[in-house]
Formats: structure tokens, sequence, C-alpha cells
């Protein structure tokens, strides 16, 4: 204890000497201070807007790279598509006709849509032996129909890090042939490789990673591939990045070194360029010159000190002997007196009576000490903060937690007033008020009760707290010993639930939707405001209800199998038609569990959407797309969706059927004699014939032109459908087929294939072939006929 007094303890002389050389140390430090910190933070400004515009320009030079191949595949792709190449005969040659590839892509191959390859630059021997059909990027490509860049991927064999570009292949009816896969290697020099090159400073460097962490480029070549973190330790600055953030920042990288980051976002791909400069190192030189400034600073401050230590020492020797004999029986166990002689003076009479002041001082301390000592160690321990209050309202006692609590040190307020420290000022006239009535009764609205309010901090900041106080008789009055917990973390979690219940109950009640939470007893937590206008229900009155309860047995069994998937920890989507306000809705329902942190499922949010126009349009779309919109027949769509059906229930029945291939002869002579107007009208009048001629149960189409088919079902024999087919020429050949007004003489020409499922199965492409051939062979026999 002694030790510890001789060293905290300093004498006027000190504090006067100290107090010149802090005036000047702050002087001096606080300019040198602001002027670095000015220069400091322009600095770093202009470091950080250089470092993002390389970034940037990194970041537009890959996004460059990916544009120039994408438009190298699409014109390759638009090259197979005009030039209708087809098999590995044809595309093989073509494609090692094009030895420019080599200068973009590692390797180029044509894929079937089956994944099987059709053609491969650097490996033939692959052709029809090697299936990518598993592979997530040729999946997707199929899927959207669109060009894709995979995710980077090494080399099975060579270990290189490699990534795949692809570009449909589509024939002239739009359908999807061929999908053409490239190879790019990422550490080759016409693509990354010059990364290797690029200094950021000296020590600098340039990386890449996705946004699902994967680092796709570094120095290290080890960490290529890898998460960024998987080798330890945690960056912040790239976590963020990841996150979605672009720009400058700062940050302490794995190994503890503090670094400059840039980050830029590619175009093309989830790409995050990265730069990386050590901040040591980008401020190398402006701490240089800081060091040195500040060692001048301090030189001067200090020899300030000297010459004021100089002067003070020689003029203050005597207060220094008595601040010696102050000290010694401060940290004496007993009263140690005055031992040095003192003038009549001042600074005499001070030494006097202080040592008899320190003589009565030692007596009272004895009395003090043991029951001080008892009362301390229990609160010391309490968990909670205590404040004892004498009759006037000062402290009297205040332990470790109360100044964890309000931030004074417990000598700090021992004999201040209470409400200038910790009341809030619009309380404390109720507090003082109260006061009087407690000292003199004891009683009062807060006596032996919790109670929660308000109090102030040491900073001004008011805190919630949780207080109980108890009246102490002292006889002739009564003082207060209260206890105090601060509430502040549950009064946060208290308004940022509500806070949170009230944004969710904003965003959802503004939602074309119907939005709910259910528990895993499908009891609702919650829904909006939209149940009104669905169920014509108040949002409370469904709270606590099972699903079952509020839609009833004839709706819950829709709804049943998929919150059952969705409680099991699925996410579910489904459509279904429901009637609602008396009128049918397609709604469109998506189920998400809630999970916590654990991965266990506390419940299911559900959200329901009116999709009844969207519905409504796709079914007329559907229809139109097959029907032919100037004889109102069905259209080559249409019929090619029937004829499969037409075939499988011929071979389910056992049934027969006739398949009729017609044309108008000689149409493209009244095109060109009368127009395409004429045309149309000999079209229309012609499907009507056929339509005519036929049964009502038969499918009739217009394939294109003056194209037409006819399939008759459930056909017992030949004759049959030569009955129906010599009835269709009459009908065709009937006079007045007027075209302007004006009669015209019109003919057709069929072909017909009867099909007996008895014979060896055959596919649609085979049954419209035959009838092809059996229409030119109509034709070739002077037309107006048909022909088996």
């Amino acid at each position: 204890m002694r030790r510890h007094l001789r060293i905290t303890t300093l004498s006027l002389r000190n504090r006067l000497t100290i107090s010149v050389v802090l005036i000047a140390l702050i002087s001096t430090q606080g300019v040198v201070g602001a002027a670095f910190y000015y220069v400091h933070t322009s600095a770093l400004e202009d470091l950080a807007r250089d470092q993002m515009q390389r970034t940037i320009a990194l970041a537009d030079a890959i996004d460059q790279k990916f544009a120039g191949r994408r438009a190298l595949l699409k014109t390759f792709a638009n090259s197979l598509t005009s030039l209708q190449l087809r098999g590995t005969s044809q595309l093989q040659p073509f494609l090692n006709g094009h030895p420019a590839f080599l200068a973009s892509f590692e390797n180029v191959a044509i894929i079937h849509p089956s994944g099987v390859v059709a053609a491969n630059f650097l490996d033939p021997e692959s052709i029809d032996r090697l299936n990518i059909s598993d592979r997530s990027y040729f999946i997707e490509t199929l899927a959207t129909g669109q060009g894709v860049i995979s995710q980077p991927i090494r080399n099975r064999l060579r270990g290189m890090p490699q990534i795949a570009m692809t570009e449909p292949v589509h024939d002239a009816q739009g359908r999807l042939v061929y999908v053409i896969n490239a190879l790019i290697n990422l550490d080759q020099s016409n693509f990354l490789g010059e990364l290797a090159d690029i200094k950021i400073g000296k020590t600098g460097y340039v990386f890449i990673t996705n946004t699902n962490g994967i680092v796709v480029y570094s120095p290290r070549k080890s960490r290529i591939l890898k998460h960024f973190d998987a080798e330890g330790g945690h960056n912040e600055a790239t976590t963020r990045a990841v996150a979605g953030f672009e720009g400058t920042t700062e940050g302490v990288n794995r190994l503890g070194v503090s670094v400059l980051y840039a980050f830029k976002q590619t175009r093309q791909t989830n790409w995050i360029i990265g730069t990386h400069y050590p901040r040591a190192e980008a401020v190398a030189a402006l701490q240089r010159v800081e060091h040195f400034t500040w060692l001048g600073a301090l030189a001067l401050s200090l020899l300030v000190g000297g010459l004021s230590l100089y002067l003070l020492r020689r003029e203050l020797a005597p207060l220094d002997h008595l601040r010696l004999h102050m000290l010694a029986n401060h940290a004496a166990d007993h009263y140690v007196p005055l031992s040095t002689h003192y003038e009549q003076d001042e600074l005499g009479d001070l030494a006097r009576t202080f040592d008899r002041l320190m003589a009565e001082r030692h007596q009272a301390q004895q009395r003090l000490s043991a029951s001080e000592t008892y009362l301390r160690e229990v609160l010391r321990h309490a968990g909670d903060a205590f404040i004892a209050l004498d009759r006037t309202g000062r402290i009297t006692e205040w332990n470790h937690q109360a100044e964890r609590v309000f931030g004074y040190a417990r000598d700090e307020v021992l004999g201040q007033p209470l409400a200038p420290l910790i009341i809030p000022e619009t309380m404390r006239a109720a507090h003082n008020n109260g006061m009087q009535q407690f000292t003199q009764q004891g009683t009062g609205p807060m006596v032996d009760k919790r109670m929660e309010v308000e109090a102030l901090h040491r900073t001004g900041q008011r805190i919630p707290i949780e207080i109980s106080l108890s009246a102490m008789d002292r006889g002739d009055h009564f003082v207060a010993h209260a206890f105090l917990r601060d509430i502040s973390e549950r009064k946060a979690a208290e308004r940022a639930l509500a806070l949170s219940e009230a944004k969710l109950r904003g965003v959802t009640d503004n939602l074309p939707a119907l939005v709910s939470h259910m528990d895993t007893q499908e009891r609702f937590t919650f829904v909006n405001s939209a149940v009104r206008e669905w169920w014509g229900m108040e949002p409370d009155a469904l709270l606590g209800r099972t699903m079952r309860e509020v839609v009833g047995e004839t709706v819950y069994p829709i709804a049943q199998a998929p919150l059952k998937r969705a409680l099991a920890g699925e996410r579910v989507e489904f459509d279904v038609q429901r009637q609602i306000h008396g009128e049918m809705r397609d709604v469109h329902n998506i189920y998400v569990p809630d999970m916590d942190s654990e991965g266990t499922t506390r419940g299911v949010f559900t959200l329901s959407i009116n999709i009844t126009e969207l519905k409504t349009v796709e079914r007329k779309l559907a229809l139109l797309a097959r029907v032919d919109p100037l004889t109102q027949l069905a259209n080559r769509l249409a019929f090619s969706e029937s004829l499969p059906q037409i075939l499988a229930r011929a071979r389910r029945s056992g049934t027969a059927l006739a398949l009729m291939y017609l044309d108008i002869d000689h149409f493209k002579a009244i095109n060109d004699s009368l127009g395409h107007a004429a045309g149309d009208e000999v079209l229309e009048e012609f499907a009507r014939r056929l339509q005519a001629g036929v049964r009502s149960t038969d499918t009739v189409a217009r394939l294109a032109g003056d194209e037409f088919v006819a399939v008759l079902e459930n056909v017992a024999e030949t004759s049959v459908a030569a009955d129906v087919a010599q009835k269709i020429v009459d009908q065709v050949a009937r006079p007045l087929f007027l075209v302007g007004g004006q009669p015209l003489h019109i003919t057709t020409s069929i072909g017909i294939v009867f099909y007996v499922p008895a014979e060896p199965p055959t596919t649609p492409v085979e049954l419209m072939a035959r009838a092809d051939a059996a229409l030119y062979r109509a034709k070739a026999a002077g037309r107006n006929q048909f022909q088996f």
C-alpha cells in the first residue's frame, strides 16, 4: 500500500511541472495531429480513389473478355442454324475449320440435347462416348434456352482451373438442336494469367472470388477454387464483398495485416474483382514524416518541463516536506506526529492544523472500520446496484454494481444529492416532494414494490431501471435503501420485437396477397389484412385457430398434403382453383418452413397470390396458338399434339384409322393469276367443303399453304375411308366455287394411309410420310382423285 501511494501521489511542484509540460505537449501535439489528420485522410482518399478506378478497369476488362467470347459463340451458333448442319459427319469438319477458337478457348465441343458429344475440336475420340447431361451448366442451358457461364471448376485430368461457356443452337423452327460447350483456362495468358503481372504498390495484388466466396484467381495458386476462408482466419472485408458490397474499405486480412481493399462485381458473371494493398505500405512515407515530427514535438515539451521543474523545486521545497509528512501519515497504520520545524507563517499553520486533524481522523476511522467493512462486503457481492440515502437525499452508500449502471465511481457520489445525478429533470420535483413524505413517514408509492422508471447515466443518457425501495426507521426519521437493476437490454428487446411486428404488419398489409404464419399445430399466429377480402374475416379472428377450422373440411384436404411437407422442412409451391365470393379464382400458394438456428421447424409461412387473370390469358394464348386464323381449323401445332394421342387411342382400342393428306390442285396458278386474296377465299371455301365431307368426330387441320389433313378414327375397313375420300373429291369439285364473285372450278388430290394396330408400330412422322407418298401418287395419276 505504501509503495502504491508513493508512485501515484504527486507533489504540487510536480503537478505544476506536469501541467506546463502538458500544455506545451497538448498544444504542439494538437497542431501537429490536426495537420497530419488532414494530410493522412486526404492521402488515404486519393489512394482509395485510384485503387477503385484500377479495380473497375480490371472488372470491365474481364467483362469484355467474356462478352467477346460470348459474341464468338453466338456467331458460331448462328452459322450452325443457317447451314442446318446435322450429325457428326457434318459438324466435326465444320468445327475443325475454325482453329481460331483455340485463341480464345481451351477446347470447343458440340453437344446433342441428350448430353452426348456430337463434335469435339481437340478430342474426337469422345464423340458418341462422352455424356455431360448431368453437368449443372448443361442442365441450366437446356432449361433456359440461353447460354450460361459455369461456376469455376478444376480440370480432372490436368488440374487447371477452368470455366465452361455454353451457347444453344436452334433450328429454323426455334427448337434447340445442339449446345456449344467451350472451355476456358482461367490462368491462360490471354484471360486471367496477366493478372499476376499487375501490382498494387509494391506488394499489393489482384484477386477474384465469386459471390459464393470461392476464389477464382489468387497469386497463391493453392487458394484457387477454395473458399476464401478455407485456410483459417476471417476476412470481414471479403465477407462484405461476397454479400454485395462494392467500393473501397479498410480491413484486416486473415494474417492480421491491415489492408486497403477495393471491390467491384463483374456484369457478365458473379465474379468479384478485389485489389489488396497493405495499409502499412500505402502510408509508409507519410508515417516516417509523422514519426520524426512527433519526436520533435515531444522533445520540445520535455525541454519546457525540465526548465519548469528546476524553477519550481527551488520555490516549493518546504511544501514538499509537508507533502511527504502527509503521505507518511496516510500510509501508516498509526498516527505519525510532525517532526519537521516550520516557521510561524501560512505554511506552518497549515502543517500544524493537518497534524491535529490526522490524530482525530485516526481515532474515527478505527470506530467506523469494523461496521463499514461488513456492510461493504455484503453490498459488493450484490447482483443489483445498491444506493443508500440519508434524510436529506444524499448518498451514503454506492456499491460496485451502481458504478457500472450509472457510470459514477463510489468516491465521486458519496455525500452528493441523488437527484442531480440520476433523476431526470422532469421528475426531480416529484422526487423531492416524495422524499419529504418518505423521510417523515416511511411511506410512498414506490415503497416495498418493484417498479420500472427511468434514470440518468453519467453521460446524460436515460436508462430504464427496475427499482425496489425499502424504508429504514432511524427513530425520528426514515432513510432509503434501494436496489436497482438496469433493464436496458430487456426494454430494447421489447421495442425491437414490437417494431419488427409493426414493420411486418405494415409490409404484409400492403401486399396484394394473403400472408400468414402457422405453428407446428397448424394454428394461425399471424395473418395480414388481405384475409378480409379473401375469406371475409378479421385477422384477429383467425389467431389461435387451425387451418382445418378456418377453411373447412371441403378445402382443407387440398392444403393438407403441402402443409405437411412444409412442416417437414420442404418449400412447397402449388396452384389450386377455389371459389371465393361466388367466383372461381386461380391461386398460387407458396409454403416456406420457419426454421430455427438448429434446423428445427417452428412453423410455416404461407403466401397465396390471385393469378386468375394470368391463367385466363395463358389459356387464351394456348388456344390461339393452336388454331389457323384463316380457316379456323386446327393448325400444324395442334395437329402435331393430337396425332400421337390418336395413335395411342387406336392401339388401346384395337381399331383402325385412316390419315388423309390433301392439297388443292394447281393452287399456285390460282395465287399467281388471281392474287393471294383470291387464294385465301379458295382456302376458306375448301376448308368448309372438307369439313362437310367428314364426320364431326374426325380431326381436320390445315398444315401450311394448301396442305390439309384429315384423320378418320374407328374405321372398319379401307372401303369406308375410300367412300369418305370420294365424297370429299366430289364436294370440292362441285361447281360455283366463287372467288371474287366469279365461278372457279377446283379439284383436290388425296393421299390416304390406312393404319391397323396389328401392324408393326409406327410413328406420327412415318404415318405422315406414307400419306404424303400416297398424295404424290394421286397427283401422278392425273389429280382430282385419291390413292392409298
